[in-house]
């Protein structure tokens, strides 16, 4: 995370839920307590804190500029019940309007890449070096290699062709909180 406050570009991928640097209050209270149920009320507070402070860098005064890609289920996934995705969505939403942030949906019925089950998220530094890292069960990586690094990068630059347009996914995003 300390990256992620100083990288001048961030591109995320989520298979199945909004990454942190996106949740609101709700969704991070719902995924934390349901993920560590002995963990206590102050406990989760403080990791929902936590979580909340990483939005921080889009409010700062030169913000990274910010990709995400969702896979569409994501939004189809009630985490926390109707009011807490709502209260998600319209915040995916109001994060899409910003000018530095760009957030699309992958189609259910994409083709498989690279990245299909597990979260990514490549940071970019100042010097124009990136880094991705992945997340599994219990673990998060970097990785540094080069030739890694630039596989990575062509995965993501395939899922965002793929995807639907920054607008087509606003539009979706709304429409699924009026399901809700």
């Amino acid at each position: 995370m300390a990256q992620e406050r100083v990288a001048v570009a961030i591109a995320e991928w989520s298979p199945t839920i909004v990454p942190g640097l996106l949740q609101a209050d709700g969704y991070a209270r719902a995924i934390i307590k349901r993920g560590s149920p002995r963990a206590t009320e102050e406990e989760i507070k403080k990791g929902v804190v936590a979580r909340l402070a990483r939005r921080e860098v889009l409010e700062a005064d030169y913000p990274p500029d910010v990709r995400v890609v969702l896979c569409e289920s994501v939004i189809r996934r009630t985490i926390g019940g109707a009011d807490v995705m709502r209260e998600q969505l319209a915040l995916l939403l109001r994060c899409g309007q910003h000018p530095t942030v760009r957030i699309q949906l992958l189609p259910l019925d994409a083709e498989p890449h690279l990245f299909v089950d597990y979260a990514v998220s490549i940071l970019t530094s100042a010097n124009h070096s990136s880094t991705v890292y992945g997340e599994t069960y219990g673990t998060a990586g970097a990785v540094e290699d080069p030739e890694r690094v630039r596989a990575a990068i062509r995965a993501y630059d395939e899922i965002t062709g793929e995807a639907f347009s920054t607008g087509e996914s606003a539009r979706r995003i709304a429409k699924q909180m009026e399901t809700l």
